[in-house]
């Protein structure tokens, strides 16, 4: 009985690149993903028909607030997006949560000065020229 035996001892020289299983388990298909932008794109629209006003946003992660905003926008959606084009949200780190809520025309005439409109607010700036409070 005569056996061949073929045995290099080069290394092979194909890699096969392997993802994770939970990496692979937790992205989500092209299907979900375009059902999530056509999903936004609906939003956006529907909100984009609703009169703008005035919006405060609130940034903040695990260790506290980031910031505020106000910003004229038609909703939440929108709100955010207005903050990206102002560049007032880029240069957070890690996930941050955004607080969205609408200001009144009131409001904003009595108490909120133009300066303060369209841009990154300081923790100090809400505490002191919009009479803020701490959670």
């Amino acid at each position: 009985m005569s056996r061949n035996h073929s045995v290099t001892n080069k290394p092979s020289r194909s890699k096969t690149l392997r993802t994770p299983a939970a990496e692979v388990a937790n992205k989500p298909s092209l299907a979900d993903v375009a059902r999530l932008e056509r999903q936004r794109a609906t939003e956006l629209a529907r909100e984009r028909q609703k009169r703008a006003q005035w919006y405060w946003l609130s940034f903040a992660n695990k260790t506290g607030f980031l910031g505020g905003a106000i910003v004229w926008a038609h909703g939440i959606e929108t709100a955010v997006l207005r903050a990206r084009d102002l560049h007032i949200s880029r240069g957070f780190r890690k996930t941050v949560e955004v607080f969205c809520e609408p200001i009144s025309y009131r409001i904003m005439k009595e108490h909120v000065p133009p300066d303060l409109r369209n841009r990154l607010l300081s923790e100090d700036e809400v505490l002191t020229r919009l009479e803020g409070r701490r959670a």
